[in-house]
């Protein structure tokens, strides 16, 4: 059975396929056809350090001294993508062979 292309609202291309497993068993594979590269990774892991301390500006207190919130969850997950956006346009990531590509390297073989 020929691979399904996906791709979802986060532009991740993936391919779906089934494919037999023991005894002839069908199971579902997902390939995913682009992997971050080492600093779309790093950037991955900062965000989710920072994520839990990123904090908004609040008003002040009583004397005069900034107050600060953490952010919303809806905050986050807004940052979060504007970060992964930013890795995309930085071509941070790197493009892996489709299901079609490594079955003619097999049948090469």
């Amino acid at each position: 059975m020929p691979a399904v292309k996906m791709e979802n609202a986060m532009s991740e291309k993936i391919e779906i396929k089934v494919a037999k497993q023991y005894e002839d068993l069908p199971r579902l594979v997902v390939h995913e056809v682009e992997h971050p590269n080492f600093e779309a990774r790093l950037a991955v892991n900062l965000l989710e350090k920072w994520g839990m301390v990123a904090a908004e500006t609040d008003g002040e207190d009583s004397a005069g001294r900034a107050k600060l919130r953490l952010s919303t969850p809806k905050e986050l997950a807004e940052r979060a993508c504007n970060v992964a956006a930013e890795i995309r346009t930085r071509g941070w990531f790197v493009s892996a062979p489709t299901w079609a590509e490594m079955e003619a390297e097999i049948k090469k073989r």
